[in-house]
């Protein structure tokens, strides 16, 4: 068992067999559920190559230069073949340390083929594009990889993760669930939960560096980022894995709904 807030240490891999660095999944799977439960939260230090970070940070910093400075995102960047962000969606570590996690906590999720990614950026001179928009994810669980992070920024205006870990339990309905979320997505709401994240930051803020990688339950945990400082620049790629509500009719129409949204988001990117 691992001690509270005590990174999960990785294994030591041979250069170029991947980008991660895993303990096998028989020996971390366990550990890693029982943390989540305990803590909400889990990082596993060092276990993202850098040389796949510094690849990714040059996507990141051409598709600026290319597309301006501005806040984006890109659904699924894994499906770019040969991209940083194929590499890390389709390594079959991350796919099965994901699935074997989330079937711990949650048996009864359904899991698709593909590990549902977004890399999403922060850039330019409005720094709080983005922040504080507090949510539940869709999936059982979240992976979050850091790409670049704000360095040398004032306190609380670096883009810091803030999380509410394990506010919420898995719920039977599909409508309870959408109505939960409705009630704390939205603009009244994100400004009470910012007010009660910044009243108690030691709880709450997780600094990201980039070279971890960072795991929580993301249907359960409410969760958003502080603001970057302008002109300041923020990337993350996180992976999203294991439906609870999957096979339901209602979720399928909002997955439509979704990806008309995504691709509008994309046309802009």
């Amino acid at each position: 068992m691992y001690r509270r807030n005590e990174a999960i240490p990785p294994l030591s891999l041979a250069s170029g067999d991947s980008a991660i660095r895993l303990p096998a999944l028989s020996e971390i799977a366990p550990a890693l559920a029982s943390q989540l439960d305990r803590d909400g939260f889990v990082c596993v230090k060092d276990a993202v190559d850098m040389a796949w970070v510094e690849r990714a940070r040059a996507y990141v910093r051409d598709h600026l230069d290319a597309n301006g400075e501005k806040f984006f995102s890109v659904i699924r960047p894994s499906d770019e073949k040969g991209s940083p962000f194929d590499d890390l969606a389709h390594d079959p570590k991350i796919a099965g340390l994901l699935e074997g996690v989330a079937r711990i906590a949650c048996p009864q999720a359904i899991f698709d083929d593909e590990v549902y990614n977004v890399l999403r950026v922060i850039a330019g001179p409005k720094g709080t594009d983005g922040s504080c928009e507090f949510h539940y994810d869709a999936s059982v669980i979240t992976m979050l990889v850091p790409i670049i992070m704000p360095d040398g920024g004032e306190p609380h205006q670096s883009g810091e993760l803030l999380t509410f870990p394990n506010n919420r339990p898995y719920r039977n309905s599909v409508l309870t669930n959408l109505a939960e979320k409705a009630l704390v997505q939205n603009k009244w709401s994100w400004r009470r939960t910012k007010k009660k994240a910044l009243a108690n930051l030691e709880q709450h803020m997780k600094k990201l560096l980039p070279g971890n990688l960072y795991l929580f339950w993301g249907y359960r945990t409410l969760h958003g980022n502080l603001p970057c400082a302008p002109n300041s620049l923020r990337a993350t790629m996180l992976l999203h894995h294991g439906d609870p509500h999957g096979g339901n009719p209602l979720i399928k129409v909002v997955r439509s709904a979704r990806k008309v949204v995504e691709n509008r988001r994309r046309s802009r990117a």
